[in-house]
């Protein structure tokens, strides 16, 4: 079956939404954490933050175990390559993932700490950390070689102001305020340009953004808000919801969207090709169903999710000549293998056209690289970063090594 995961302020509720139009409370555990955000991971292993961090493994979801206070920072937390960025109003840490979640609590310790006062939200592109700070606004900071060395603070955008959440899509941040979006091209962090700005009319805030494809997913006051960004210069509200209580979380998976509010669990078909109900206030949206799960709900999880592609190491590595990019996909769709310096330029992009499910990881499937850039020449010895595309979204990036 199909769990959704709600860390609310008395408890954890556990929904089976394996039939999303009748979505079933199986349980609702009484846990005084005050549970704001819930990250779920694919050992069962989560992390939920309100007034601290509790790691709780949900792995046997009608029988959870018992959560453990973690010393992380509580404010934000976010999730990349292998490691955990933790902030609040004093700094940010940065930590193993694997130490987090299996490591002796006690024992653990921070690869990182920096001194930066007042982060409300972090978002991450390409090689920078963007920290929306309370007094100084949006900064840019190189993350590239983290487990290395310290990130490294490269920009101040001013233009940006205090965005309450950011996101990002490519080479675009997208920052949302009290009642408006401002999308930013930040190919050049050091000079961003203003792309569009949207108004979202009766709003008084945003909780949460999340991009799935070309759509933006807004939990905001008055409910979720959905907007098209297919053209970051043109964005437009595809559909609206207006919850009983202010939206508090909202994420896709599959073709399921589950957003919650100060109480309910809301579950929503995507896309929005046949309008089936109305909202509170009359605004139209596809609706599968919904449940009261928790007074105070505000964060939602789902597991047993299958990622849609997966990209692998690829073999030789260190090479000299060429090497096979290996990856995985779990449903048709196009694909497309790019190639980068260390600087984050585009050497090579590798178009794959549409591809059936299946396993590309042998030297007949895989994807050669032959060393070469987009003119023909051999590139130089370093490190090369690879990212699989899938259906115009970026899904994995590896490194790998040219010697010769």
């Amino acid at each position: 079956g199909k769990y959704a995961f709600i860390a609310h302020n008395t408890g954890l509720a556990v929904v089976d939404v394996s039939l999303p139009s009748n979505p079933k409370l199986l349980l609702d555990k009484d846990i005084p954490w005050h549970g704001e955000r819930i990250y779920l991971f694919p050992s069962g292993k989560a992390l939920v933050n309100g007034v601290f961090i509790c790691r709780i493994d949900l792995s046997k979801p009608l029988s959870p175990g018992e959560p453990e206070v973690m010393h992380l920072k509580d404010r934000r937390l976010a999730v990349r390559d292998g490691l955990i960025f933790a902030a609040d109003d004093e700094g940010l840490q940065i930590w193993e993932l694997s130490d987090v979640l299996e490591g002796d609590r006690r024992e653990i310790e921070p690869r990182h700490e920096l001194s930066i006062s007042g982060i409300i939200d972090m978002a991450f592109g390409g090689r920078y950390m963007f920290l929306s700070l309370k007094a100084r606004g949006v900064e840019a900071w190189d993350v590239w070689d983290v487990r290395r060395m310290k990130p490294k603070f490269v920009s101040y955008l001013e233009e940006l102001g205090r965005p309450w959440r950011m996101a990002t899509k490519g080479i675009y941040l997208i920052a949302g305020y009290k009642d408006e979006i401002r999308i930013f091209n930040v190919w050049n962090v050091e000079e961003p340009k203003l792309v569009s700005t949207l108004q979202l009319e009766g709003i008084e805030g945003i909780s949460e953004l999340r991009v799935a494809g070309n759509a933006l997913l807004i939990a905001e006051s008055e409910g979720l808000t959905i907007v098209d960004i297919s053209s970051p210069s043109d964005p437009r509200i595809a559909a609206r919801f207006d919850s009983p209580l202010p939206g508090s979380d909202v994420l896709l998976a599959g073709d399921t969207i589950y957003f919650v509010d100060y109480g309910d669990l809301f579950v929503f078909k995507a896309p929005f090709e046949r309008i089936i109900d109305v909202s509170p206030k009359g605004n139209l949206i596809t609706r599968y169903g919904s449940i009261k799960a928790g007074v105070g709900g505000r964060a939602v999880s789902v597991a047993s999710r299958r990622p849609e592609a997966e990209l692998l190491q690829n073999f030789p590595n260190p090479f000299n000549a060429e090497t096979w990019i290996p990856f995985r996909l779990y449903r048709d769709g196009e694909v497309v293998i790019s190639i980068f310096d260390i600087n984050g330029r585009l050497v090579r992009r590798i178009y794959l056209g549409r591809l059936e499910a299946g396993e590309y990881i042998t030297r007949g499937k895989a994807v050669k690289w032959d060393g070469r850039d987009m003119w023909g020449e051999p590139v130089g010895s370093g490190v090369y970063l690879y990212r699989l595309e899938f259906d115009g979204r970026p899904i994995g990036e590896r490194r790998m090594i040219v010697l010769k």
